[in-house]
């Protein structure tokens, strides 16, 4: 089962490059314990406008907790959280989290793009089976109209957001975002989906969402 760390900071105003430039620093010295790294900033998310992601992610809990060990005794990254953590870095510090990928039944077809638009939701006690199933749709429709990576997880250590769900998936650029925009309103598979998660049947509250870039490091 995939599981992530998502690191979320908010920038210092006029400090985006210097916390690109940290992020790249990061990727390095965390990337040679394993994981795969990503490095985002919110298009548009509300109040989470202004933010970055930095997120690692690990095929499953043994290679977290072997590079989390690993981690913890290398005085290069010791040193590196330390300026990351202090006060004339260009980010401060906001949550840090576990998510993990939850099994819907469907097969992403993998891949990445430069947009991500994720969606948290909160789950109705009793309404697992109907939540999953709803997920596999979306996950079917979106990668059906252009998306790739379309998956399922859950907040496992986030704070007030643990036990959260949410799903994402990621498109190429603006104009496949604009195309599978157009689908959920014109196709009926998702006209359907749209109907369903505001009726009142829908096996789970909305928290939140946003769109995503994907920021080369």
């Amino acid at each position: 089962m995939t599981i992530s760390q998502a690191h979320v900071g908010k920038t210092q105003p006029g400090r985006l490059e210097d916390a690109i430039s940290l992020a790249r620093e990061g990727a390095k010295l965390v990337g040679r314990h394993g994981g795969q790294v990503r490095f985002l900033t919110p298009a548009f998310a509300g109040e989470a406008t202004g933010t970055t992601v930095f997120s690692v992610e690990y095929t499953d809990e043994a290679e977290l907790g072997r590079a989390m060990q690993e981690m913890s005794t290398d005085p290069e990254l010791q040193e590196f959280t330390t300026r990351v953590m202090g006060p004339n870095a260009p980010t401060v510090m906001i949550s840090d989290s576990l998510v993990a990928d939850i099994p819907t039944g469907y097969k992403s077809n993998g891949g990445h793009g430069a947009l991500i638009e994720s969606h948290l939701s909160r789950p109705l006690p009793g309404s697992m089976e109907a939540a999953l199933a709803l997920c596999a749709k979306v996950c079917r429709f979106v990668e059906g109209n252009g998306a790739v990576n379309a998956r399922t997880f859950q907040i496992l250590a986030g704070g007030a957001m643990t036990g959260l769900w949410g799903i994402s998936w990621e498109v190429g650029d603006w104009v496949k975002y604009a195309q599978l925009a157009t689908a959920w309103v014109k196709d009926p598979l998702g006209v359907e989906i749209q109907t369903q998660s505001m009726s009142s049947d829908n096996p789970s509250v909305y928290v939140s969402g946003g769109i995503y870039q994907d920021i080369p490091l």
